[in-house]
């Protein structure tokens, strides 16, 4: 696939696991899902991290998609009425998102198909209308936004800007709607799928009443979605310039956390130091202490909504 001034790399996969490198760049945002594209890096780290080979990963496809068959094929399953109603569910293109989620652990893959289908159907309104037009309103009120490369470590970077989410302006379900949105678009890529997704939050500006407007429903169906039922690995989620109050609701929230996303969290405040020695200055918007700039939401936008070439 070649976008407007911008090249990306296609890797495939041979019978002996060798990378065969047509283009120069991975793409993020890619129309369709890419089982196979993968960089040299992201090969050898699904290799490490996951055990992920061509052998290992077709054994897997195949427990999988025996697992959910019988589920299916059960008729005192309470699962099959919940799977039957999924999209693609037997595809390897859908089925690897979920191997890889969970590191190639077969039972761990199964329960979070079963998650994301279930929460699905308990929540139509998110998956039913993720088309561009649906949530362009929430991206360009700047709630959202991705920095327009991967980190060093080939990982996607995503921003939020909560003082930005009005709930007067924006219901919480349609800012939930849009971060389906843009998570469903970026597993598409093999290369996300592999070396998994960042998160920056920066919460200057935003308010106790703000914080208060939130619903705990809302935030338990938020912190669902990310935790146990979305087929991302979620690899760090960094916070900056957090009032007081946010430590308070850490507080109250972090033992509903498992302990592998509780690992993820770090606070920075407004001491940037630990948070550049992860992220270069140079390659970080102004918002977070770097050097590129404030964040741009118009080209930002366009990129998460496909309008824009996203390079690596």
């Amino acid at each position: 696939f070649t976008g407007r001034g911008y090249k990306t790399k296609t890797v495939t996969y041979s019978s002996c696991q060798s990378i065969a490198s047509t283009m120069e760049l991975v793409d993020v945002f890619p129309d369709e899902d890419t089982l196979h594209v993968l960089s040299k890096e992201a090969v050898q780290r699904a290799a490490t991290e996951l055990g992920e080979t061509e052998d290992t990963r077709s054994t897997a496809l195949a427990k999988l998609r025996e697992a959910l068959l019988a589920s299916l094929s059960d008729a005192n399953s309470k699962t099959a009425p919940i799977l039957q109603g999924c999209k693609d569910l037997m595809s390897d293109a859908f089925l690897v998102k979920f191997l890889r989620a969970r590191n190639y652990n077969v039972d761990h893959a199964h329960q979070l198909v079963v998650n994301y289908c279930l929460f699905q159907q308990n929540h139509p309104f998110l998956f039913t209308d993720l088309s561009a037009d649906a949530v362009r309103p929430v991206l360009e009120a700047g709630i959202f936004a991705v920095l327009p490369k991967r980190d060093r470590l080939g990982r996607v970077v995503f921003l939020f800007f909560p003082a930005r989410h009005h709930l007067s302006e924006i219901p919480f379900d349609h800012m939930l709607r849009a971060c389906v949105y843009i998570l469903e678009r970026a597993v598409r890529s093999a290369e996300t799928q592999v070396n998994g997704i960042v998160l920056l939050e920066d919460f200057s500006g935003f308010t106790l009443k703000q914080a208060l407007a939130s619903k705990a429903r809302d935030l338990k169906n938020l912190v669902t979605l990310a935790q146990d039922c979305f087929p991302a690995r979620l690899s760090a989620i960094h916070m900056v310039k957090q009032p007081m109050f946010i430590k308070v609701i850490m507080s109250i929230i972090r033992p509903f956390l498992a302990e592998a996303v509780r690992r993820t969290i770090h606070m920075h405040g407004t001491n940037f130091v630990h948070l550049h020695q992860e992220f270069a200055p140079d390659t970080l918007p102004s918002e977070f202490g770097g050097t590129t700039g404030p964040v741009n939401t118009e080209k930002s936008t366009e990129m998460l909504l496909g309008n824009i070439q996203y390079s690596t």
